[in-house]
């Protein structure tokens, strides 16, 4: 801003001279934040990609490309009659290896007992006649009246009817005991299994129908009603909508300075926005390649119409961001409006008055200038507390000449 006029007339010399009208700022100290800003970019809080997990011809496509979608819901149908036979026939199988190993446990009924006794008073009945015939040809043996074969066919009976005996009096006596542990536990193991594979068909079948394992936007689609899926093969990208997160790689000397909680200052400019939020989570390890560490900041991603429960979203993935990180802090910083900085060729100087019998005069003071924060910038060397900096009319000065201060602002400079 330019401030001209005031001419006067020098009696002495008989030179019109003109002064420059300024206003100055009485230097305070006061604290001051060292801020360090660096570009972000806003991701979503959480990114998923649907696969299949059954092959299979897609039977519908429920969903597209920018639909919300809520955990749960179903995205794709997949045709499942096939997987439906298959837990059929698994729950068939179980169900006969059930009754297989009740009967087992249970052992043999009262009247299956009765018939193995009967069989073992019969086999018994017939080995007694087979000894009594044996004997009584082995009696004759010695005489005329009976030929050897006869007596060693009777030798014969008698050991078969013998084993048969013996036979029929096991399968009693286990009957009558029930089936061995081992047996139970080989068929039990065998039910569990038929169990198994019955579970593993019924989840088949429920994976057939896929849903959203979280509530979010369909970011992408990647597979049309008619197609040959295999597992494996991706289906739909899925991001967050309602939180999103603004990822910042700090440098170290940043990192050291910042922790988890902190506040951190983020500008939008697509959105014309600077809010305040706590940083949510700081890698441990730094990018192998820029040697700088990964940095969120959660942001509750509210709908553009507050009035609606649906619609577009204040915040979206790709959106660049400017992160204002607090790392330090001066608490007698000599402060003074970055506008009042004046580079003269080689030198940046800031213009402080100087008053004499009620005449002030402007003075050029180099600086070394330290933290930047907002509009304002910290001077380390060149002023002091109490100084008159000028800060409108400052660009028509060069130093020492007299000047008409028409405002002095003391106080809390308007950052």
């Amino acid at each position: 801003m330019l401030f001209l006029g005031c001419a006067r007339q020098d009696q002495s010399v008989g030179v019109q001279q003109v002064k420059t009208k300024v206003e100055a700022w009485e230097v305070v100290a006061s604290a001051m934040l060292d801020e360090v800003t660096l570009p972000g970019v806003v991701e979503p809080l959480e990114t998923v990609t649907v696969s299949a997990e059954v092959s299979g011809k897609v039977q519908s496509v429920l969903v597209d490309e920018g639909a919300q979608v809520t955990k749960g819901q179903v995205l794709l149908q997949v045709e499942d009659k096939d997987l439906s036979l298959t837990v059929e026939q698994a729950t068939a199988h179980v169900r006969e290896m059930e009754a297989e190993v009740g009967e087992i446990k249970a052992g043999a009924r009262p009247e299956e007992l009765a018939q193995l006794k009967a069989a073992v008073d019969l086999a018994r009945s017939a080995r007694d006649l087979a000894d009594i015939q044996s004997k009584r040809r082995e009696n004759l043996l010695g005489t005329d009246t009976i030929a050897k074969e006869l007596y060693e066919q009777a030798q014969a009976t008698l050991v078969s009817t013998q084993k048969q005996l013996e036979r029929a009096e096991a399968a009693y006596k286990l009957a009558e005991k029930g089936a061995r542990e081992e047996t139970i536990q080989a068929n039990e193991a065998r039910l569990a299994s038929a169990r198994t594979a019955l579970e593993l068909a019924k989840r088949n079948l429920e994976k057939a129908t896929v849903r959203s394992p979280i509530a979010g936007i369909i970011d992408e689609k990647f597979v049309e009603e008619g197609e040959l899926i295999a597992p494996g093969a991706k289906l739909f990208k899925i991001v967050t909508a309602d939180k999103v997160k603004v990822v910042v790689w700090a440098p170290e000397r940043v990192m050291t300075k910042i922790r988890t909680g902190d506040s951190v200052r983020i500008n939008f400019d697509a959105v014309k926005e600077t809010i305040s939020a706590p940083i949510s989570r700081i890698a441990f390890a730094a990018d192998e390649d820029t040697r700088t560490f990964k940095t969120e900041i959660i942001l509750d991603n509210v709908f553009v119409d507050p009035a609606k429960t649906s619609g577009d979203r204040k915040y979206r993935v790709g959106y660049i961001a400017s992160a204002m990180f607090r790392v330090g802090e001066v608490s007698s910083a000599m402060k003074v409006p970055i506008e009042s900085l004046v580079l003269q060729g080689p030198r940046l100087v800031v213009f402080t008055l100087k008053e004499e019998g009620g005449k002030f005069t402007a003075a050029a003071n180099d600086v070394e200038v330290g933290l930047k924060e907002k509009n304002a910038v910290e001077i380390k060397r060149g002023i002091k507390a109490g100084d008159l900096v000028v800060v409108k009319g400052q660009r028509w000065l060069r130093g020492g000449e007299a000047v008409e201060v028409v405002k002095t602002h003391k106080g809390n400079w308007q950052w």
